[in-house]
This record gives structure tokens, C-alpha cells and sequence, in this order.
């Protein structure tokens, strides 16, 4: 796996004269993990910069999450910035809709959140959070006894549902999703975009750090540019890493500095 910054000379010519289709994950990427969603703040430096990326003619830039779309919105507050929410199911993205999801799906999720609620309430640490379609168990402020016995009631309390194939369990980073099997993933929500978008070819850029991010990096191989934010992982499909969440910045800022000149030419 690459450094990002230290070979940017070999995209600089692609990334000055192509159109780009810039996918960005929040948490991780954008804002540093915080011990809760909420508090996951963006900071000022980083909406200034996308402020400026979403002005630049034949650069689209979207914002791909495991948040729900409502919670994107008032997290990264930029006018003419596309979302795509809930790991491909919710789209603000004009001329798109979002996917839909089966009533059924929603209604045991609702019976899951009950029994969830009962079995994890007593676990110190333990954030049991409601997306608009899925369950998010979070851990990052459990002790390891916690978290295994959370990891444990999880397990017992959803191993029907994934044995029938009703739901699909997707770890993360101190996070552990309960999402639907049949819904689109950040792979299949790139891809589509890029579909919609049409006859003009743009150069995918994704830019992520999860586990949930592997499916657009996996989709995107050889077609663009993949960055993963941290260490080297020789298991991630992405081509490139980045180390630092202020590495994307700077890598940010340069395709800003990269652009400009010809956006007044």
C-alpha cells in the first residue's frame, strides 16, 4: 500500500484536466472518532476546504456515511454537497431517490431494538444507537468485559434473523451495525452514481477508513483513486493510505491548488 502525499506526482496531470467524483466518509475521515457519534464534530479547517471543493466546476463531491442522511446534513452543513446516507440507502444526490427498504426488514429491527435495549442496558460503556435502517452497538468507552459481553448478547439475541438471512451483522471500528442484507453497500452506491453521472467519465477518488469502506474501495480498484486513512494495511482493498485525518486535508488542499489554475483559464 502506497502513501497518498508521496505519490500524488503520479495522478497530478489526471487530477488537473479530469472530472472528478470525489466520495468522502465522515467519521474517521473528515472528523476524528469520537467516544460518541455526537460528538464527532467537523472541524472548521475541513468545512472551509469542502466549501471550496464544492464550487469547482466538473468536481462532484459527496459525502458517503453509515449516518443517517438527516444526521449527515447537520453534521457537514455545505450547500450543493451531495450525501449518501445509511451505507447506500438514503441519497441526497439530485435526480436520485433513495433505496427502499421492505416493511418487514423495519419491523424487526424494531422487535431487535426492544430485546437489544433489555439484554445491553446494564453493560458500563455500551451505546445502543437507532439509525433511520439499522442498529449501531457501540463500544468505545466499554471495558474489554463489557465489550465481549456485548459482542456475546448481540450474537445470541440476532443469530436467528442472520442464520435466515434477514439481516446482515457488519463490525466496525468499536462499533458492531445490525443493517439489512438486501440493502446497498458504499461500493454499490459509488457505483451508482458514477452510472448516473453518465456520459462524462469522472475519476473516482474514495476516501475512507472503515471496514464498511472496503466495498467502495473493492469497486473502485483500477477505475480511480482509493485511499485508506491510518497505517498500511496489506488487508485493505484500497491502493493508497493516508495517515492522518489531517493528511486528507493536506491531500484536499492540493487538489484544491491542483484545480484552480485551471478553473480560471
Amino acid at each position: 500500500m502506497k502513501n497518498l502525499l508521496l505519490n500524488l506526482d503520479d495522478w497530478r496531470v489526471r487530477l488537473a484536466h479530469e472530472p472528478l467524483a470525489l466520495f468522502l466518509d465522515y467519521d474517521g475521515t473528515l472528523s476524528a472518532i469520537a467516544p460518541t457519534p455526537a460528538e464527532a464534530k467537523l472541524p472548521f479547517q475541513a468545512r472551509e476546504i469542502l466549501v471550496s471543493l464544492v464550487k469547482l466546476p466538473n468536481v462532484k463531491v459527496t459525502i458517503v456515511s453509515g449516518r443517517g442522511l438527516s444526521d449527515l446534513k447537520k453534521m457537514i452543513p455545505v450547500k450543493r454537497m451531495s450525501y449518501v446516507g445509511s451505507h447506500g440507502i438514503e441519497f441526497q444526490v439530485k435526480g436520485l431517490a433513495s433505496q427502499r427498504v421492505s416493511k418487514r426488514y423495519i419491523r424487526e429491527l424494531g422487535e431487535l431494538r426492544s430485546r437489544l435495549q433489555l439484554g445491553l442496558h446494564s453493560l458500563p460503556g455500551i451505546l445502543l444507537e437507532q439509525k433511520p435502517f439499522s442498529l449501531a452497538v457501540h463500544y468505545r468507552k466499554a471495558s474489554s468485559g463489557s465489550e465481549k459481553k456485548a459482542k456475546r448478547i448481540v450474537l445470541d439475541i440476532c443469530s436467528d434473523a442472520v442464520h435466515h438471512g434477514r439481516i446482515l451483522i457488519m463490525p466496525g471500528k468499536k462499533v458492531v451495525e445490525i443493517m439489512s442484507p438486501t440493502a446497498m453497500d458504499k461500493g454499490q452506491a459509488v457505483k451508482r452514481l458514477l452510472r448516473f453521472w453518465g456520459k462524462r467519465k469522472h475519476l473516482p477518488i474514495f476516501i475512507g477508513d472503515d471496514k464498511t469502506d472496503e466495498a467502495a474501495f473493492e469497486a473502485l480498484r483500477d477505475r480511480g483513486l482509493t485511499v485508506k486513512v491510518g497505517m498500511p494495511d496489506v488487508r485493505s482493498k484500497a491502493e493508497y493510505c493516508s495517515g492522518s485525518l489531517e493528511d486528507v486535508r493536506k491531500f484536499l488542499r492540493m487538489l484544491l491548488h491542483i484545480r484552480v489554475p485551471h478553473v480560471h483559464s
